[in-house]
């Protein structure tokens, strides 16, 4: 009398059966394994075989960019990275402009975004005093004539204004030196109001000065201001004389 196997229960002829009805097992068996192999026979070159459902030996044939799995065609250049729009959502992101990083943003479709890094570049700039500055009023401060740059990363420093109006926010680190053969005093103005101050003496020039500031990268600016004690006063040219200078610092 035929048994089954374990698993499958394909229909098997024990030792104690008749031949006729050993052949009638094997043959059921066969053909037991025959429709159990069923859903392996076809498919087509570059197919895999893939879980049907979740019965036994149940499998269909798919393509390797099926349906349920990320697509090849999802992404087209280098560099480009698959994120999440939503929950079981894939899509692409571009990749980003050279010395960009990758920065969480909730407002963009992905959640994603490339961005330059906030340490990036530093905007920089140093100027100085082109000309000798003369005819100053005794012991009234007046906007030093900051026309001659040494360079300007940025070009926000203004040679006409004598203004520094940097467009990125943060802090800024700004180094003042004034000049004169009198005693003088040299300032730094944000928007016209005083941040720092340095003293000078006779011959000398006043020790270099600096100061952090907070720029809020649109209309802040920032100017060098000078005073001597003694009409017709002047400031002494030249960057090593009289100079303004500033670099970014950080957010």
């Amino acid at each position: 009398m035929a048994t089954v196997t374990p698993n499958f229960n394909w229909p098997v002829p024990t030792s104690t059966d008749l031949v006729k009805d050993g052949a009638t097992a094997i043959e059921a068996l066969g053909d037991a394994i025959d429709a159990s192999m069923l859903d392996l026979k076809g498919g087509t070159s570059g197919q895999v075989l893939a879980k049907n459902s979740n019965t036994d030996m149940d499998f269909t044939w798919v393509a390797q960019d099926d349906s349920n799995a990320i697509q090849n065609a999802i992404v087209d250049a280098k560099g480009d990275i698959i994120a999440a729009t939503a929950a079981d959502t894939p899509a692409r992101l571009a990749v980003g402009a050279n010395d960009t990083v990758l920065t969480a943003d909730s407002s963009t479709a992905t959640g994603l975004k490339w961005a330059t890094p906030s340490g990036g570049a530093a905007p920089a700039f140093q100027a100085y005093l082109g000309s000798n500055q003369t005819g100053m009023q005794d012991s009234v401060a007046e906007k030093l004539k900051i026309d001659t740059e040494n360079f300007d990363s940025d070009s926000w420093f203004n040679t006409t204004t004598y203004r520094y109006t940097p467009q990125k926010a943060g802090y800024y680190n700004f180094t003042i030196q004034g000049s004169s053969s009198l005693i003088h005093t040299i300032y730094i103005l944000k928007n016209g109001s005083t941040q720092f101050n340095a003293i000078g003496y006779n011959s000398y020039q006043s020790f270099p000065g600096s100061k952090m500031v907070y720029m809020n990268g649109s209309s802040d600016y920032v100017e060098l201001w000078g005073l001597v004690q003694t009409a017709n006063g002047s400031f002494t040219s030249g960057a090593s004389n009289t100079s303004f200078e500033g670099f970014w610092v950080r957010s």
